[in-house]
């Protein structure tokens, strides 16, 4: 992964550029890490290079209840690629949900602007977010105001315990899997079959590759697949019926661990329980269960 200041985006307070990797709450609650106490440790490592030389901030942060973060620093050569293995403990103020909501992000700074920074924390220790916006320490803006400055980072592990062990390859054919239980998208020459569910609606149904996190945020795209996104309607002696609008779901009809999602489309010429069928001729549906 890497970052790009292009054009030197300065050193103003509201300035900032950073990676973030969200880690699933019920992944962490269930690792075996034992977060509440002192004695027990995970393990972050991760490769990082950066073209300007200085020292660049992490951050740990555990979102459930009162908000966590624990940073630390990394101090690189430029363009020179450094190994990193920080042991972080677990501490009493941290809880973790067992759920699928957001358990624990991980921040690489590159700078950040005086309005995401604070003197009031403290480095290798567990500390209280408050507002989320103010970190510690304040992050140089060399980086910031070099045009064209790179940063850069792979092989970025999490792992119960204190020390850190070979990175764990996957196949490409298992990490498309794990991702598209956040994101996935439905490709332009989809068939779908559809009931009317009311004088311009239809309600239609699609099988995701893998079960999605939760209820998916559904939007179109035009970039994903070819043309602009549209579906057409066929109905008997009715002829076609075209509509553009975005589709719409219903948390009511999501059901967990399954991989069937319901949605909904209106600007057609329907009729309510009258089956058709619907051809999506152009665009992309993208369905997001982002946490």
């Amino acid at each position: 992964m890497r970052l790009l200041n292009q054009s030197g985006i300065g050193g103003g307070a509201a300035q900032y550029a950073e990676m973030d990797q969200l880690v699933e709450a019920q992944t962490v609650a269930q690792s075996g890490w034992n977060y509440t106490s002192s004695s027990s440790y995970i393990t972050l490592s991760f490769w990082i290079r950066a073209s300007v030389a200085q020292a660049y901030t992490v951050v740990m942060y555990t979102d459930d209840s009162t908000t966590r973060h624990y940073p630390f620093t990394v101090t690189l050569s430029a363009n020179t690629w450094t190994k990193v293995e920080k042991a972080i403990p677990g501490y009493s103020g941290i809880t973790i949900n067992n759920d699928n909501g957001r358990g624990v992000r991980l921040t690489f700074i590159a700078a950040y602007g005086t309005n995401y920074t604070s003197n009031s924390g403290t480095l290798n220790s567990w500390n209280t977010t408050g507002n989320g916006l103010n970190r510690f320490p304040d992050v140089p803006t060399t980086w910031a105001t070099t045009t064209n400055a790179t940063f850069d980072l792979t092989g970025v592990q999490l792992e119960v315990g204190s020390i850190a062990t070979e990175f764990e390859h996957k196949s490409y054919a298992e990490e498309l899997r794990l991702c598209q239980r956040y994101f996935t998208y439905i490709p332009s020459g989809t068939v779908f079959a559809g009931r009317g569910a009311s004088s311009s609606a239809y309600l239609y149904s699609y099988s995701t590759p893998v079960p999605l996190r939760a209820s998916p945020t559904v939007a179109i795209d035009n970039d994903l697949a070819h043309g602009t996104f549209s579906i057409r309607r066929y109905r008997d002696s009715a002829g076609v019926s075209d509509s553009t609008n975005t589709p719409t779901t219903n948390s009511t009809y999501f059901q967990p661990e399954t991989c069937m999602i319901s949605l909904s489309q209106d600007g057609f010429t329907a009729v309510d329980d009258r089956s058709a069928t619907l051809f999506m001729s152009g665009g992309a549906i993208t369905l997001s269960a982002e946490i």
